[in-house]
């Protein structure tokens, strides 16, 4: 091979590695998903007693009284009226700003449902740092944080179809709710209640009250108000889908650009 060849592969060689590096790397901040992803639970386990946080935070939770049923996406947990997975307390689940979102799949009952809530058991809603509720007998959302306004759907979600359920508090102290992908209302609120309470999904305080009687799948918390449009892409996608965008790392490895998110093997 004479030199004049020699270099024009090598050359060559060159272009294709760098036009691959910037691909994948225009490809990965395209698709850049929100920031801030504090614990994410796929429930898509199928079995065993924990329900691991693929966020790689180390926020896994223990299921207590809860089996596992088809879900939106893979699988989630049903809830009789007597369990939760309850995640125990960390300083970062313990937030200002956030966004806390979960599908659900209920029916109306006559006392309140807990989705998801980081509530003292005997403080009561002044500490409450978060929280979505399913009202009793009428079925709407009710989502409260501490001191100041809740918000509340006027939309019923317990018809026995999957819902996808947001409560967000933006750097501003605006509350807002959505189901479905849509903003259901908003208000001014003050800084929500701080308390030292385990997260629980699927009842309230620590997990011991306001039981859940339906199915919950992929709860995830964030410590930022995501948009509706980001809001609607994790309901649209599934949390495995949105949070697997990769990028290149510096090591020329695919990396997930959300708290390397990883699979269940």
């Amino acid at each position: 091979m004479n030199t004049k060849h020699k270099n024009h592969l090598i050359f060559s060689f060159g272009c294709l590695i760098f036009t691959s590096i910037f691909f994948f790397v225009s490809l990965g901040k395209s698709h850049a998903g929100p920031e801030g992803l504090v614990g994410a639970w796929l429930f898509d386990e199928g079995k065993g007693n924990v329900a691991e946080d693929v966020s790689e935070n180390g926020h896994d939770g223990k299921i207590n009284g809860a089996e596992w049923v088809d879900g939106k996406f893979g699988r989630a947990l049903k809830f009789d009226g007597d369990g939760a997975v309850v995640i125990p307390h960390s300083d970062d689940l313990t937030l200002e700003t956030y966004t806390i979102a979960a599908w659900v799949k209920c029916k109306d009952q006559g006392t309140w449902q807990t989705v998801i809530s980081k509530t003292h058991e005997t403080e009561g809603p002044r500490t409450r740092n978060y929280s979505i509720f399913v009202w009793p007998n009428t079925g709407v959302i009710h989502t409260h944080a501490g001191p100041g306004g809740a918000v509340n759907s006027t939309e019923k979600i317990t018809d026995g179809n999957w819902h996808y359920v947001v409560s967000t508090r933006d750097k501003e102290g605006k509350r807002r709710g959505y189901i479905d992908g849509k903003n259901f209302g908003e208000v001014d609120a003050g800084k929500p209640g701080e308390n030292d309470e385990d997260v629980s999904i699927g009842a309230s305080g620590g997990g011991v009250r306001f039981f859940m009687i339906g199915a919950i799948d992929e709860p995830a918390i964030f410590d930022s108000a995501l948009s509706e449009v980001e809001i609607n892409d994790l309901m649209n996608n599934g949390l495995k889908k949105t949070l697997t965008l990769t990028a290149v790392s510096a090591s020329h490895k695919l990396t997930t650009t959300w708290g390397d998110i990883k699979e269940n093997p």
